[in-house]
């Protein structure tokens, strides 16, 4: 017969159990198995193809992970890793108490709290604002209150109250006018005149030969050529002057020093340290010793009558002799037609030096010194 199992003796739990056991459940390990060595989160993982322990899972050992399911906790909210369903300029925000949404920007929000932006244009409309501290208005913009109820007009640099302002006034009020005091420089107004003219302008009067000829009853000028206008008793004033033709090619100096010339050591230079008319003059250095200033030849008729004018501006450092004008009779120094000094005693000044001659040649010299 066969021997049965149990006529073994001696045999424990230890030396002999069922082929198939539990290893461990969710409670624990199962009662024929014991672990040594471990962490919380251990796992047993095969470190071979026949090999194994228990130890720390990898993260290497996950698999079938994809770019949606796991990333760094710490990346750029603008990448790869995110987008957004939502119009041009909305922002993400708490639309409400502890609730996330998009908040949509507006330039006109009305009478509506609401997060600002400028339109396409950079303009912004509210309806109420408080500035505690300065406004600054830049980049040529006027300022407007209502109706022109107070227009500060930046381009014609003045000031309308109730009204555009006329560009004769740096202060144009439509209406009655209240003050203390009025202290200053102030226009005729005379009830019965048909027209009053200011001719008055923009300022800085060397490059700005602007003015107006309007009356002051609206009276549109009509004029013939340029008009020049420049500083006068009051204001600006319309400059008037012979019908004659200027033969000098370049009498400014606004681009070069082309037809003028220097000798003996003198040198000319444009400079824009003084300008009485544009923003250059002519600025000639001269030698201690002998000098003949700045000069020009010019093509004439001979036995007509020319005058020659210049603006000059000596520097209060000047030591040297008395400067003038001069106009010589041929291309040459030799013999001098008429010569006009200028005033020595006044210094860092313009004065204008006038010289008039009749030459009995076809070419004159015209000389500064």
């Amino acid at each position: 017969m066969f021997l049965n199992h149990s006529d073994l003796a001696g045999i424990t739990a230890d030396q002999h159990h069922n082929q198939v056991h539990v290893f461990a459940t969710d409670v624990g390990l199962g009662p024929d198995h014991t672990i040594s060595g471990a962490t919380a989160g251990h796992v047993f993982r095969a470190t071979g193809a026949t090999t194994g322990r228990i130890m720390q899972l990898s993260h290497s050992d996950l698999g079938g992970v994809t770019p949606n399911q796991h990333h760094n906790q710490v990346h750029t909210i603008t990448g790869s890793d995110h987008t957004i369903t939502g119009s041009q300029f909305q922002l993400v925000g708490a639309t409400g108490t502890n609730t996330l949404g998009l908040l949509t920007p507006t330039s006109n929000p009305g009478a509506a709290a609401a997060i600002l932006r400028t339109g396409s244009s950079g303009e912004l409309t509210l309806r109420s604002l408080t500035v505690q501290g300065n406004v600054d208005v830049t980049n040529g913009g006027d300022l407007t209150v209502g109706a022109n109820v107070f227009f500060v007009d930046v381009s014609g640099q003045n000031v309308g109250i109730n009204r555009a302002p006329d560009s004769q006034f740096d202060l144009d009020v439509a209406g009655a006018l209240r003050a203390t005091y009025l202290v200053g420089k102030h226009a005729i107004q005379l009830s019965g005149a048909r027209m009053i003219l200011h001719f008055d302008g923009q300022e800085p009067s060397n490059t700005n030969f602007t003015g107006e000829l309007n009356g002051h009853m609206g009276q549109v000028a009509t004029t013939s050529g340029a008009v020049i206008f420049r500083p006068g008793k009051f204001g600006k004033a319309v400059q008037v002057g012979e019908g004659t033709t200027n033969l000098i090619i370049n009498p400014s100096f606004e681009t070069s020093t082309g037809g003028w010339s220097s000798s003996w050591g003198d040198t000319i230079t444009r400079s824009s340290e003084q300008a009485a008319y544009g923003d250059w003059s002519l600025k000639v250095t001269v030698n201690t010793t002998s000098s003949s200033g700045a000069w020009r030849s010019q093509t004439v008729t001979a036995s007509l009558p020319y005058t020659f004018s210049a603006w000059i501006c000596i520097p209060s450092s000047w030591t040297g002799p008395v400067p003038s004008v001069r106009i010589f009779n041929g291309n040459d120094f030799n013999t001098l037609l008429a010569l006009t000094n200028a005033d020595n005693s006044i210094r860092d000044e313009w004065q204008r030096i006038t010289v008039a001659a009749t030459p009995t040649l076809t070419t004159i010299r015209i000389v500064v010194i």
